[in-house]
């Protein structure tokens, strides 16, 4: 993300607590990846992500909290705790979050 003028940065970020709403900043994209159950490896495809979960859809049946392993050839290794399901469509939270500059860096080589 780039904007045209130098903007407050903290208040940017800040405005999600003065909502009450949980809000971080969300990227719509499609990447493809591979989530990991065990010895079992099935295609996946964000469509959603952000520094602290992600959503995608997978043909694979997945349960509430149960932990995944998930690898893209443009972020690090994830692991991850699925929070939300509506087969094909699943949400989870990281368990390592990204710091901003991290998740900014990977995402801005993507664009290359």
């Amino acid at each position: 993300m780039q904007f045209l003028q130098p903007i407050d940065l903290e208040r940017f970020l800040g405005d999600a607590k003065e909502t009450g709403r949980r809000q971080h900043l969300r990227l719509r994209l499609a990447l493809q990846g591979r989530l990991h159950l065990g010895e079992t490896a099935t295609p996946i495809t964000f469509y959603d992500i952000s520094q602290f979960g992600a959503a995608f859809k997978t043909d694979k049946w997945l349960l509430i909290d149960e932990m995944v392993k998930i690898e893209t050839s443009d972020l690090p290794l994830i692991y991850a705790k699925v929070r939300w399901r509506n087969h094909p469509n699943y949400g989870v939270s990281f368990e390592n979050p990204f710091q901003l500059k991290d998740f900014a860096g990977y995402l801005a080589k993507r664009a290359d």
